[in-house]
């Protein structure tokens, strides 16, 4: 979704009216070169002073932006939509009716998770560019995250008039229609301070007031694991009958499941003990908190250990089911794929007991701190190897086999 940017050269002949002054015009050619090597940094040092010069001149101050873009694309390419975002807005303030900066700022906030935020900035955005298809496919995510399907159809649609050759959004809105077949009669609970949950009101009411009840609790108690409470609201959703697996396409042995929004079957939660319902929301929690922290591509052995601590299972516990099942350990390969591609639930059973274990040991040996530390620094780009050596001076392959030699 991000594009590149041309410079545009002031040289002797100024595309303004007033008067530039020499020191401005080389100093902005001296930036048009370092920028052209790809040194942004330095480039924008040299835009900055001739710009200090000559406020005024309109193609020092788009070439200043064009440079913070770069800038904030770098923030932004390195998992830190937080100072992207300062570099994009002052872009915006320098030229406040390009597209540019402005469907950026929308970009920075929704990867920062601010979807109210990015949402209202590219409404306004698209206001004044209604033409620009990844805004409005933009904004169809934001919707869609939030659990805003109607709004989030709308604007898929909108963009797949302006592109109507595009596969990705057909397949999107598609998706989106389907859910919000189902979704669209439900009722949404936005009561609590960080879920907005979707259940049959008339069928559920009591079971979607408590599900928001034990999810605050989740925030709290899984939160305090990783001394981390993002203040993002997440979209959760009950689904009645049998329409759970039929949206999600999950296999028989999946309970629920986190996708970007944390989504639950109904059936059978009524009648579930209190201590069952407690641990399948912490479960979908810890992944969600996980995702806030490190992005979508945290390794399954972390995300399901992480998650069955999180929900109270015991190393002990793990341990028997592992001996009971038999067969080989799950390398760190198996261990590192998504666990809900598996299709038998015995080997499912196996990589969730194998993974809990793990994880276990990593906490025993290294602390909870450095697990957290780990996380963001993926989070924030790091490869996974130096993100761990980081943390705890090993890498995933050499604390899998430091867990495996306690096994023996």
């Amino acid at each position: 979704m991000l594009r590149s940017f041309a410079l545009v050269l002031l040289l002797a002949a100024p595309l303004w009216a007033g008067e530039t002054p020499p020191r401005a015009l080389e100093l902005n050619e001296a930036g048009a070169k370092l920028y052209g090597r790809g040194d942004y940094e330095a480039a924008q040092g040299r835009f900055r002073e001739a710009y200090t010069l000559a406020p005024e001149d309109p193609t020092i101050r788009r070439n200043l932006a064009y440079c913070l873009l770069r800038l904030g694309d770098q923030l932004l390419l390195r998992n830190d939509p937080g100072r992207a975002l300062r570099d994009y807005g002052e872009a915006g303030s320098l030229i406040p009716t390009d597209w540019a900066p402005r469907f950026r700022e929308g970009l920075a906030l929704f990867r920062a998770r601010r979807d109210r935020e990015a949402g209202t900035t590219l409404e306004r955005a698209l206001a004044d560019h209604p033409e620009r298809v990844d805004g409005w496919e933009l904004l169809a995510l934001v919707r869609y995250r939030l659990g805003e399907n109607a709004a989030a159809i709308e604007a898929w649609e909108r963009a797949l008039r302006l592109d109507p050759k595009n596969e990705r959004l057909r397949q999107d809105l598609a998706r989106a229609r389907r859910e919000e077949r189902v979704e669209g009669q439900l009722f949404l609970d936005q009561s609590t301070p960080h879920f907005a949950i979707k259940y049959d009101g008339a069928r559920d009411a009591a079971l979607g007031k408590r599900i928001g009840t034990l999810l605050e609790e989740a925030y709290r108690v899984v939160g305090g694991l990783l001394g981390r409470y993002p203040s993002q609201e997440l979209a959760v959703v009950v689904y009645p009958g049998q329409t759970f697996r039929a949206l999600t396409g999950s296999h028989a042995w999946v309970g629920a499941l986190y996708d970007g929004k944390i989504r639950i079957p109904a059936k059978g939660l009524a009648q579930a003990p209190a201590a069952s319902l407690q641990r399948l929301l912490r479960h979908e929690y810890a992944h969600a908190l996980l995702h806030a922290l490190g992005g979508p591509k945290l390794p399954a052995w972390l995300q399901e250990g992480f998650a069955q601590l999180a929900e109270g299972r015991a190393a002990a516990s793990a341990l028997s089911e592992l001996r009971q099942l038999g067969g080989q350990v799950p390398s760190l390969s198996e261990l590192s794929q998504p666990f809900s591609e598996v299709k038998e639930a015995k080997e499912a059973k196996r990589r969730y007991a194998a993974a809990c274990l793990f994880f276990h040991h990593l906490v025993a040996q290294h602390g909870m701190p450095a697990v957290a530390a780990a996380v963001e620094a993926m989070g924030e780009g790091k490869p996974a190897d130096a993100a761990w050596r980081s943390a705890t001076t090993r890498t995933p392959a050499e604390l899998h086999a430091e867990w495996l030699g306690t096994l023996r």
